[in-house]
């Protein structure tokens, strides 16, 4: 250590410092090397980091100010994730086929794409009779009014330093939690739904069917 190091403050950035090391396997997060693996874990990751947010704002009324801005980001980029990895695994197995999408951020284009997957499972019945499904779907709107580019809670304005504006002055982050829970059930069970059925059902199959069927008849 140089001298000019033994000047420092305690905890002080010093020469050498390195931010990312490898210890041992019972200390260190390993990094998942497997895609599929690697993409569950950050679904896990985010939703489960807002999570413990949360209840750590619970603890620390003070704390809610700072703590709001990585929750509901954390949040959004557990559906984002969700939403694309479904359309990505399975998105192949309709016709037509249905794209992965690896590059933009805007979830509505995302849930129209995850509902045609769901339309090629049905035969008799429309996507939007389904009251869960559009009861996400009412949330992913939400969502996408406030923050449509997954940028509002990462910084403080827009790219023209424009600051974001939002139509409420504070967010119940306990309610968010509980409804987050319940989107995150859902999306869950689905991709649980879909992992059996490529399995069992693999014709590919019209994702324009009932619904279509509906909207002419109308």
């Amino acid at each position: 250590m140089s001298e000019i190091d033994t000047d420092l403050p305690e905890h002080w950035p010093r020469a050498g410092d390195r931010l990312f090391v490898q210890t041992s396997w019972g200390l260190d997060a390993n990094l998942s090397t497997f895609p599929g693996e690697r993409l569950y874990r950050m679904k896990k990751g985010f939703k489960e980091s807002a999570d413990m947010l949360v209840s750590q704002s619970e603890e620390s009324a003070h704390e809610r100010p700072n703590l709001v801005w990585p929750i509901v980001f954390c949040y959004r980029q557990y559906i984002e994730l969700a939403l694309k990895d479904m359309i990505a695994a399975h998105g192949s197995k309709v016709v037509p086929a249905i794209k992965p999408d690896w590059v933009h951020h805007t979830l509505p284009p995302l849930w129209r794409s995850y509902k045609k997957l769901v339309e090629a499972t049905l035969t008799e019945t429309c996507v939007d009779e389904f009251p869960e499904i559009t009861a996400v779907e009412s949330c992913i709107g939400e969502f996408s009014r406030v923050d449509s580019g997954s940028s509002t809670f990462r910084y403080p304005t827009d790219t023209k330093g424009n600051q974001s504006k939002f139509p409420l002055s504070s967010i119940d982050l306990l309610h968010l939690r509980n409804v987050m829970e319940s989107i995150y059930l859902f999306l869950t069970r689905q991709s649980q739904y879909w992992t059996v059925i490529s399995t069992a059902w693999m014709p590919k199959r019209q994702h324009d069917n009932a619904c279509s069927r509906h909207q002419h008849e109308a």
